[in-house]
């Protein structure tokens, strides 16, 4: 209770509990320091220097992300020291590097609240980034440890200018043993040195096993510009895998436009559906002026069109990312165990709407409300009101559910009457990029009941 009364009134005397013997009162100051305006003063100094051992995983992401919006030379350092910390979990791990890439950016949406928190960063660069962290990320790299992650450090390396081992670097781009994220890495790193004589290695890798190593060659192809490779690339989008024709669409858009505006009016022969948003964003991006006009007469026609593209193709496990960071969706749904009640469970929504539903609901989420979902207005006879969702009525007793969470059963007689429910949802189309949209409905079109019955399964496997 007086941690509580303290974050009420934004008091910096959290600190004072911030190393209590209790993991409740301290996951608490955590949170209360994180959630508020004391972030901002010397206290969030003290919460950024917490190693997080023990913690919930959201409560060590407020960690993190109190590192990142510091964003001095000693927190670049602590990320770091936190993403080499195999005591933290992985996702955690993963933001403190992904907070590292985005060093230089301005944010204004708060990482982990997902509520509108701006921060004006003034002064970081990445070039300075990498003259702070040179040794630090070359130790990182050359640690054993999960691929995903020395992945994000070789990307890093490359974002700030840090240079790492050619010949080790072209011994791992080939090593099909490795994980591909991490040779995907390599390979980006490699051409960042833009050595001629690593185009060979590259047209070589066009031919590769792994699609997304294929992808990213492909991708280098173009930007280096190498004989045969927008040929190479139209044959990628009509056949080859989807991560290789993506690059595919993104080269021609630039190096060869007509060849793909050829290939929009019949994409429905020519085009495999999951790469209509990409071509759509492909030509909208394009210099050519026909380009340009084929994209624009197709969302003219209805305003639906362009969000219709987002329906298939998209990545389930980052669609999980946005689902939980900038869709901000746990506050009011529940995926398993996690999330909150004034939504509909989500945790099989995909046995009862089909992606097209979906996508529907997210882009226009009062157009069908659930049962017993939506807010309404249950006005008293009293003359007062309360506002939330009707949970359940009978003729004998009306349920109410606030937005906080607090239930109130009324007896039906009290009650003069209940407005139609509203969707207090945000249409995330509007907000949403394309691709995130994407990769949102594929999350939500995995959540199957098979799916939810392995989640349930890991729980208690934690929990035992």
């Amino acid at each position: 209770m007086a941690v509580l009364f303290l974050r009420r009134h934004h008091s910096p005397k959290l600190v004072e509990f911030i190393s209590d013997a209790d993991l409740g009162v301290r996951m608490e100051v955590i949170r209360a320091i994180y959630d508020t305006k004391v972030l901002d003063t010397w206290v969030g100094d003290r919460l950024a220097a917490l190693d997080g051992h023990g913690l919930p995983e959201t409560v060590q992401r407020r960690i993190v992300a109190a590192n990142y919006r510091k964003g001095t030379a000693k927190n670049a350092k602590r990320l770091v020291g936190l993403a080499a910390d195999a005591k933290l979990h992985k996702s955690v791990r993963q933001a403190a590097l992904h907070g590292l890439r985005m060093w230089e950016a301005s944010i204004d949406t708060d990482p982990v609240l997902g509520h509108y928190r701006p921060q004006v960063v003034k002064g970081r660069t990445m070039k300075q980034l990498g003259s702070d962290l040179t040794g630090s990320i070359r130790r990182f790299i050359s640690q054993k440890q999960d691929s995903s992650l020395t992945a994000l450090a070789t990307k890093l390396a490359s974002d700030c200018g840090v240079a790492l081992d050619l010949a080790t670097s072209r011994k791992q781009v080939i090593d099909s043993a490795l994980d591909s994220e991490l040779r995907v890495a390599t390979l980006d790193s490699l051409a960042q040195a833009d050595q001629s004589t690593d185009d060979a290695l590259i047209m070589k890798l066009l031919k590769d096993k792994d699609s997304l190593v294929q992808a990213a060659a492909l991708r280098h192809g173009f930007d280096r510009d190498l004989d045969g490779v927008a040929e190479l690339g139209l044959v990628a989008v009509k056949s080859g895998p989807i991560p290789a024709a993506r690059s595919g669409i993104a080269g021609l858009a630039q190096r060869d436009p007509a060849a793909l505006t050829n290939l929009w009016p019949s994409r429905e022969k020519s085009l495999r559906p999951e790469l209509w948003l990409d071509a759509y964003l492909a030509l909208s991006g394009a210099k050519d002026a026909k380009a340009k006009v084929a994209v624009a007469s197709f969302a003219a026609q209805d305003p639906y069109n362009v969000f219709s593209l987002s329906a298939v193709g998209g990545d389930a496990l980052a669609g999980g990312l946005v689902f939980r960071n900038q869709g901000a969706c746990l506050q009011c749904h529940k995926i398993g165990s996690e999330g909150g009640v004034q939504g509909p469970d989500l945790s099989i929504v995909a046995e009862r709407l089909k992606p097209s539903e979906l996508l529907q609901s997210v882009v226009n989420p009062g157009a069908v409300i659930s049962e017993g979902y939506g807010l309404s207005s249950v006005i008293l006879k009293n003359g007062s009101a309360l506002v939330g969702r009707v949970a359940k009525q009978n003729d004998a007793l009306v349920q109410v559910i606030a937005p906080d969470g607090k239930v109130t059963d009324l007896k039906r007689s009290e009650v003069t009457s209940i407005t139609p429910p509203v969707s207090p949802m945000p249409p995330l189309g509007m907000t949403l990029p394309p691709r995130d949209l994407r990769n949102l409905i594929a999350f939500l079109a995995s959540q199957t009941a098979a799916n939810d019955a392995k989640r349930a399964k890991l729980d208690h496997g934690k929990k035992e």
